[in-house]
């Protein structure tokens, strides 16, 4: 359908078809938006190239890509265009969503317009990261034909190698392929200009159907290599061919007449040169007598222990020495002969324990070149064993010769190991796990390998034992003794001789030694270039402030100090991250590098990622790497333990040492340094140390004039315990625990005794503490109007239950949110209303007048006591106490439950909670148990505060329920149906009560002080329960009279638990899996309840 709006066309009054067509408002009656454009549908970051590819020709194509990239700005909806372009963007946005798969749709499917999705695939997918690229460039660069075909190969490589110039193409796609392609990648690679990529890969597969139809020899390497003796070269000029005729080097021994043109048909079956799969020997089978024949040994090579196998192997060694190698061979051949005239050399030296020679059988006579043209017969095979790893089979005994020849290929083939070829020696190693099995030393151009001695006067068949004089054995015999003294011992022992560094596992393995680490000298050019941190402790004394470890921090170029005290290694993280930004707020640089070892706590990747911080990390179990802050901490203690002797002070005062110390380090100038100090360097002036005292010294500190009087003492004896870094003054140990605490972690003032603090009004007595919110509340009820309203009873209508209702909304939302927000903050002392403010904060989006009437008789209520709140008694016991309880479906709209719980400390209420749970509860047990839990959880959070408040209790801790559904749940580790559907995180009731953190006892009803956070009760049951929680009003009269009262009396029921637990002790009993059994007389006596007035 044609678009009907564009002001051209409606000028114009008619267009033709083609104006049409390149109109972009334009939709041809065949587009809809169910089209799928592209195929393959986009599915994320794989395929995204292609796909943005495809769909950019797809949308240009119909002339709608410019809805895309921004090429049409979005119209204002009052010009005529934008119906037309709305139409044309949904139809596009269509087409993309309809061409992605639904995981990548569903991510953009809310986008409004279609050049914010292409923005936002773009963004997302279109990576230009350095690690993809490297990646990209690493996957390329592997990328090999292996057994693939050149057509298959080249279409894989190009897809991948897209992005690459095609000159990098074509060569990348040379390099990947075989070795069989190696000359016509030569011939391709020397032509200039390169041809392009097309007639690259028609020449490469004109040279594979070469290839496939045997035209083009291929050159195995691994044939040609196992074909050569350790000094064997490659022979280019014409020699004596060994067989019939005449020829050079022709395989089957050179029948006819013949040139060097044979030794470029490689045959497809075996694998060797000179012949083709059709006149191979070895598939179609041997000539009769193959191999002891005169006219078929032409091809043996001219050696000693000549390796003959009777299958295929006897003539197939081509090899020919240069003529220095022949020369020096003669040499060598006559040289040994001059030194035994007598007799002959066997093939057979060293000890019987390490050479000898087995399976020896007399053969036909075999005929052996010599490199001077001459033949010599071999009458006698056998077995050679030139050490333990190295074994040769089928050896040719020749009693003329003087030397021992070896064949490199049958060695290499024989015994599974590899030679390396060197200037001056060659090293036989294993394949498998290249151990070294052997050596030999180059010498007048031929490599020696020396296995074991053996006697002059050893014969073929037998071996001679009677002298033992292995090196190895005597190294062996000495308990692996040093070869420097196994030297020494060949000057004064003939018979034991001197033996190289020959390879010995066991010495390894029993003497090794880690090397020296070498002295660094490099250091950093600037401050913070690199900077050095470690951990030091766990110290078995904790600290005055309960601290156990210290991190230290050492600039390299400055060797300036910092050290922070810990408590625990968590801690670590945010204390680098905070010196990182200090370093950049107060020097203005940035930390280039942090070393640190392999503690988790120094592991911040993703912040040394942000910051473009590298760090360097030390290998694991040598702190030698990161030694520079390891001897500091050697400095800093024996500092510490300096000052800690002198001062005397208790172990408990050791971080206030080790901060001294760090000050005293930073302060003292250093040969490093050229005789400055590291503050010197770090702050380029000299320091301060006039204000230096002794440490532990005396000293008098000035008292504060708040609340100081004429006649009181101006001064209070102190300890002086040094500087901490950050501190204006010293520390000085006239403060008591608690406050260097607060101080080491803020800066605090004293501002004498506190009577007000944010609405909070602090009254002191002898008798204790009261904690009011007086002031905060009329005002609040002045501002309400309220002041002389009628006070209520209780805080909410115990016969209403709020909801969601339908009554009329309330018009001024934004006053009864402010109204409930600080009746929340008056819940800090008045734990009574924790219920109703609760009920009223559920309604904080949609208020009625229902809701807004509930508030009002909230402060109706606080009018009867505004002066109401806590009372902390001076002599109380640390002793905490708990009461658990909920309301099962007490959420009229959603059916949850409410939970409640409150916590004393000895009399005084400390915590306390009123909170609608999270899911629906099945009965009223789960309701209970998940109270439970919650409860539990915060019981653990005040013992650990204790704790760190250096404060234990003086019994267990105990949590009162009265539900006995949730404590026989709480008390059975059996899971069944009624009790599985619970989540897991509840069974810490259970947990805690096996770990010995509190007991659980039951409590009737009628007592659970903590109804008041679940419910509003009567009247007279809800001042109960007020009462209960300790609150004073001690602006309230006395109800005897008499003005010399400070505190009003009221009543305080509590459980005394002594009783109440000998009372539960004698009513259950513990079953044999130390589960509790209640008696069905239990809580049958409701006595235990004691009075106690105030």
């Amino acid at each position: 359908m044609a678009r009907t709006t564009n002001n051209s066309n409606q000028a114009s009054g008619s267009a033709s078809a083609s104006d049409l067509a390149l109109d972009p408002y334009y939709i041809h009656p065949s587009e809809n938006p169910t089209t799928v454009c592209v195929s393959p549908q986009l599915e994320g970051e794989n395929n995204y190239h292609g796909w943005a590819k495809r769909m950019q020709r797809v949308l240009a194509t119909k002339n709608k890509f410019r809805f895309v990239d921004g090429s049409i700005p979005i119209p204002r909806e009052d010009d005529l265009n934008f119906i037309a372009w709305e139409r044309c963007n949904n139809l596009v946005h269509s087409w993309l969503i309809n061409s992605m798969k639904p995981q990548v749709a569903e991510s953009v499917v809310y986008i409004e317009n279609a050049m914010d999705v292409w923005k936002d695939l773009k963004e997302r997918y279109l990576q230009g990261d350095r690690v993809r690229v490297a990646t990209l460039y690493q996957e390329i660069s592997n990328f090999k034909q292996g057994n693939a075909r050149v057509s298959d190969y080249f279409t894989e490589m190009r897809a991948i190698a897209r992005s690459y110039r095609t000159e990098d193409k074509i060569i990348q796609f040379l390099m990947g392929l075989n070795e069989q392609f190696q000359n016509i990648r030569c011939q391709i690679l020397l032509m200039e200009p390169l041809p392009t990529i097309n007639k690259v890969l028609s020449m490469v597969l004109q040279e594979e159907r070469q290839q496939s139809y045997g035209l083009t020899p291929q050159v195995d390497a691994k044939t040609e290599s196992s074909d050569a003796l350790a000094n064997s070269v490659d022979s280019h000029g014409a020699g004596r061919g060994y067989g019939r005729g005449r020829g050079n080097f022709s395989y089957q021994g050179g029948r006819g007449r013949g040139n060097n043109s044979n030794t470029t048909k490689v045959c497809t079956y075996c694998g060797k040169n000179g012949h083709t799969i059709d006149i191979c020997y070895k598939k179609h089978g041997y000539p009769p007598n193959w191999g002891y024949t005169r006219s078929n040994n032409g091809g043996n090579s001219s050696v000693n222990n000549v390796e003959a196998d009777h299958d295929d192997e006897v003539g197939n060694s081509n090899v020919s020495l240069t003529k220095d190698q022949y020369n020096s061979l003669l040499a060598l051949l006559e040289r040994n002969n001059l030194d035994n005239p007598q007799h002959s050399t066997n093939f057979v030296k060293g000890e019987s324990s390490q050479c000898y020679s087995a399976g020896v059988a007399v053969i036909p006579p075999i005929s052996v070149g010599l490199p001077n043209g001459n033949k010599i017969l071999a009458h006698v095979i056998g077995k050679v064993k030139l050490n333990d790893d190295l074994i040769l089979d089928k050896v040719l005994y020749l009693p003329d010769f003087n030397v021992n020849l070896l064949s490199v290929s049958r060695l290499v083939k024989g015994n599974n190991c590899v030679l390396s070829f060197e200037n001056a020696s060659c090293t036989i190693q294993e394949k498998d796990n290249m151990r070294k099995i052997g050596l030999a030393k180059q010498s007048d151009g031929l490599y020696f390998l020396k296995p074991c001695q053996v006697s002059q006067s050893i014969s073929v068949h037998s071996i001679d034992t009677s002298s033992n004089n292995s090196g190895l054995l005597w190294h062996l015999r000495l308990g692996h003794l040093s070869f420097e003294r196994i030297k020494c011992l060949n000057k004064r022992y003939s018979y034991i001789p001197a033996l190289d560094h020959n390879p010995c596992d066991v010495c390894h393995m029993a003497k090794q030694k880690r090397l020296p680490f070498p002295v660094s000298n490099s250091n950093a050019t600037s401050s913070f270039d690199l900077i050095h941190a470690d951990i030091w402790g766990p110290f078995s004394t904790v600290s005055v402030h309960g601290f156990k470890y210290f991190l230290t921090i050492l600039d390299d170029h400055s060797r300036y100090l910092w050290v922070i005290m810990l408590k625990t290694k968590h801690e670590v993280p945010a204390y680098i991250q905070g010196f990182v930004n200090m370093v950049k707020t107060q020097f203005g640089k940035l930390i280039k590098a942090i070393r640190t070892d392999n503690g988790p706590e120094f592991m911040l990747q993703s912040f040394y990622h942000e910051k473009g911080i590298l760090h360097q990390k030390s290998c694991v179990s040598t702190p030698q790497q990161n030694a520079r802050v390891e001897r500091r901490h050697q400095h800093i203690l024996n500092i510490s333990r300096a000052l800690m002797f002198q001062s005397g002070l208790p172990k408990v005062y050791w971080s206030h040492a080790i901060q001294h110390a760090v000050f005293l380090i930073n302060r003292t100038p250093t040969k490093l340094l050229v005789d400055k100090s590291p503050f010197e360097i770090l702050h380029g002036a000299e320091p301060n140390l006039t204000v230096l005292k002794p440490f532990g010294c005396l000293c008098y500190a000035s008292t504060l004039p708040v609340n100081r009087h004429k006649l009181d003492a101006r001064a209070n004896k102190c300890v002086f315990l040094g500087f901490t870094q950050g501190m204006k003054g010293p520390n000085l140990s006239e403060f008591d625990a608690i406050k260097s605490a607060l101080h080491s972690k803020f800066c605090i003032k004293n501002l004498g005794q506190l009577k007000f603090f944010l609405g909070l009004e602090v009254a002191h007595s002898s008798k204790g503490i009261a904690v009011c919110q007086r002031k905060y509340c009329l005002e609040l009820l002045e501002d309400s109007g309220l002041t002389n309203s009628k006070p209520a009873s209780t805080p909410l209508d115990p016969a209403i239950k709020l909801h969601l209702d339908d009554s009329t909304p309330l018009i001024d939302v934004g006053a009864y949110r402010r109204l409930v927000g600080r009746l929340l903050y008056l819940t800090t002392t008045r734990p009574e209303i924790a219920y109703a403010t609760q009920q009223l904060s559920q309604f904080m989006s949609h208020p009625t007048e229902n809701h807004h009437k509930a508030a009002i008789r909230v402060l109706r209520y606080l009018k009867h006591a505004p002066g109401r709140g806590l009372f902390f008694p001076r002599n109380s016991d640390l002793q905490i106490q708990g009461f658990s309880d909920a309301d099962w479906g007490g959420c009229l709209d959603t059916r949850r439950s409410v939970s409640g719980y409150c916590f004393f400390l000895g009399n005084s209420i400390i915590s306390w909670k009123s909170k609608k749970q999270t899911t629906v509860s099945c009965s009223s047990a789960e309701a209970e148990y998940r109270a439970l839990a919650a409860a539990t959880r915060e019981l653990q959070w005040l013992s650990f505060l204790l704790q760190d408040l250096v404060q234990s209790c003086v019994r267990q801790p105990v949590l009162y329920c009265d539900s006995q559904s949730a404590m026989h749940i709480a008390a059975n580790p059996v899971f069944h149906e009624r009790t599985k559907h619970l989540d897991i995180d509840c069974h810490i009731v259970r947990l805690k009560v096996q770990e010995g953190l509190m007991r659980l006892l039951p409590i009737p009803s009628a007592s659970q002080v903590a109804d008041i956070f679940t419910k509003t009760p009567q009247p007279r049951s809800f001042y109960a329960l007020v009462s209960k929680l300790g609150l004073v009003d001690i602006f309230k009269p006395p109800a005897c009279g008499g003005a010399d009262v400070a505190m009003p009396r009221r009543k305080i029921t509590f459980f005394k638990l002594p009783n109440y637990v000998d009372n539960m002790q004698r009513n259950s009993k513990m079953d044999k899996d130390g589960n509790m059994e209640r008696n069905s007389e239990m809580d049958r006596d409701n006595n235990g309840v004691t009075e106690r007035r105030v």
